[in-house]
């Protein structure tokens, strides 16, 4: 679909286009012939109008090629330079078939009125002298129309998003405490901390600590959508030592984070389900326990975060069913709204080769944030 289109009725957009081609034609058509008569011309309008109107619906039948060249290699990011000469080529390319068409279509029709060629040739050189301006003027008025409409519909986008999460952040928040405090989870620690009360009391109390910090985190943070993710890894470490308690040597964890990672903002919690979906389908089922491998580095102008286990497994096709899970869904929900085609969300796992979950977001700090908040 192009961007000036109408998603519920392509064809009222089209129709409007060609009503516009066609005041263009008789404006033209008009001061042509009133020039005509200042100057005692003696050629009659209707021969006037049919020249425009043939002339501006090759610009109709044409606009179909500006818009893919135009939103195509729209110029911005980091490809405005490649995309701005590639954009000047399709223009003298689009100009060059218009002009072609013109001097095929014109000369039968009597235009111009005091000259006949002999090739077509000569027809295509008079065209480029006499109409290459207009042409260009043309060109460039359909363009900044489509500029605008890609901007416009742009803006309305974002702010369409942005009214979406602004309309479900009660529900977004009441959808992150269900991914975050799953009663599985609740129920293990309780039984954890149980069996360590008269074993192991001060094992017991620090797992009290523990939880009673991700409860209290989790009702200080529902306001922020994003933190840095130092704080997301403090958050992370409490909860893992938690399921250290469980799991003992059964569960090994390393994290790989590289020196300009943790000043980085992430999405509230969202390491969270990816590291419980990793306990639970990459440790647990395992007799011997397993690894649970985060990583978090810059790349690029994006920071990755990857989580990985080195468990069973489970079958491409059953790795999709369980993304169909409320904690994978609602990862990737919020990275949709927080970031639209900024981000990716990928997740891979083949028979006894573990788990893997990679994100990737756009890699800025608390700083860079306010600033583009403001702007």
């Amino acid at each position: 679909m192009y961007p000036i289109e109408n998603k519920k009725d392509p064809l009222q957009t089209w129709l409007a286009i060609f009503a516009g081609w066609t005041f263009v034609a008789l404006v033209f058509a008009f001061t042509y012939f009133f020039q005509g008569q200042l100057s005692a011309k003696s050629i009659p309008f209707g021969r006037f109008l049919l020249w425009q109107i043939a002339s501006c619906y090759v610009w109709f039948l044409l606009t179909p090629l500006i818009l893919l060249a135009t939103t195509r290699f729209l110029p911005e990011g980091k490809r405005f330079y490649r995309n701005l000469v590639l954009l000047v080529l399709s223009a003298l390319g689009i100009l060059a078939l218009q002009l072609g068409i013109n001097a095929f279509i014109l000369p039968p029709l009597g235009f111009p009125s005091n000259r006949r060629f002999d090739t077509f040739f000569e027809a295509y050189q008079f065209m480029v002298v006499s109409l290459l301006p207009l042409s260009v003027m043309l060109y460039l008025m359909t363009t900044g129309a489509v500029f605008v409409s890609i901007y416009y519909r742009k803006y309305r986008n974002r702010e369409l998003i942005n009214s979406q999460i602004e309309g479900n952040l009660t529900k977004a928040r009441l959808q992150v405490l269900q991914m975050q405090l799953r009663p599985h989870f609740l129920f293990n620690t309780h039984n954890v901390i149980s069996q360590l009360i008269h074993k192991d009391p001060d094992s017991a109390e620090r797992l009290l600590n523990n939880l009673n910090d991700l409860l209290q985190n989790s009702v200080e943070r529902y306001e922020e959508a994003e933190i840095p993710l130092k704080r997301e890894l403090e958050f992370i470490e409490k909860y893992l030592e938690i399921e250290q308690v469980r799991f003992g040597e059964r569960l090994n964890i390393e994290m790989k984070i590289d020196p300009d990672a943790p000043a980085a903002l992430v999405p509230y919690m969202i390491l969270l389900p990816l590291i419980e979906n990793a306990v639970k389908h990459g440790i647990s089922p395992q007799i011997n326990g397993g690894k649970i491998e985060i990583v978090s580095r810059k790349e690029g102008e994006h920071l990755l975060l990857k989580v990985a286990d080195n468990g069973v497994g489970i079958a491409n096709h059953e790795a999709n069913k369980l993304s169909a899970g409320i904690g994978l869904v609602n990862t990737k929900s919020r990275l949709l709204h927080l970031y639209q085609d900024r981000q990716t969300f990928e997740i891979y796992s083949e028979d006894q080769k573990g788990f893997l979950v990679r994100i990737k977001i756009p890699f800025k700090r608390r700083d860079e944030s306010v600033r583009n908040n403001n702007v």
